[in-house]
């Protein structure tokens, strides 16, 4: 079956999702699904999709009076009577998620950005809100390396120690040796309170590479000492006489 979790950053919208189970029984179908629901969540007949995949649509408008977490759980029964586990999600209602802000200059709102050193290890990024500790695990923040798209460092924001919130500000102490001359990129998962960041260019960082730096040697040529020869003077008198 596949769940979202969801968040609202305002009531009285609209949301329509759709509820999928799989029967993998031969001869056997999904006939319905047994359900826990907020209150006023509509449920549709079970349509096949062809494939084994049965498809039961949601519709649900939240209220004023549903502010905050409202749960929602589902199990499928098949046409012999069997019931699968029961899978739930958490709708957030009302939440309204901090966003992490681009930064535009070197000294901006992520820092760092643009050339460091190999032994950098503190990262930081600033939120148009206040921040807290995601409330599940499974919400990962991922180094990438740029030449081959792969995380070189994860951490769990729900409960990594060495990912700190304060205030507006997102703290993340790395211990990765980054490799001169290679370019990295930062990427955030989703979670109930933010939204993902999954641009490889939202925030990105090249480490230095001091074997194809630039030197400029000057040198300095000293004056070239030459021998000046001078003539004696002969003084001639003049005969008045």
């Amino acid at each position: 079956m596949e769940f979202n979790i969801y968040y609202f950053d305002k009531l009285d919208v609209t949301v329509t999702e759709r509820v999928i189970a799989q029967s993998f029984c031969s001869g056997a179908t999904i006939t319905n699904y047994v359900t826990s629901s907020p209150i006023g969540m509509q449920h549709s007949a079970v349509v096949s999709q062809g494939g084994g995949l049965y498809v039961m649509t949601l519709t649900w408008t939240p209220e004023d009076n549903q502010y905050g977490p409202q749960g929602f759980c589902a199990g499928a029964v098949d046409s012999n009577n069997l019931q699968s586990d029961a899978w739930c999600i958490t709708y957030l209602v009302g939440f309204d998620s901090p966003d992490l802000i681009r930064t535009a200059a070197v000294q901006g709102t992520a820092s760092p950005i643009g050339t460091i050193f190999s032994n950098h290890s503190v990262f930081s990024i600033q939120a148009t809100r206040d921040v807290h500790r995601p409330t599940r695990n499974g919400t990962y923040i991922k180094f990438m390396d740029a030449s081959t798209n792969t995380a070189v460092q994860t951490f769990d924001a729900g409960w990594e120690s060495n990912i700190l919130y304060s205030g507006d500000t997102i703290s993340i102490i790395a211990s990765y040796s980054w490799v001169p001359g290679r370019s990295y990129y930062v990427l955030f998962d989703s979670g109930p309170e933010s939204a993902p960041i999954t641009d490889p260019t939202f925030w990105a960082f090249n480490i230095w590479d001091p074997g194809v730096s630039s030197t400029t040697t000057t040198t300095t040529t000293p004056p070239t000492t030459g021998t000046v020869t001078t003539r004696p003077l002969s003084t001639t008198t003049v005969n008045t006489l």
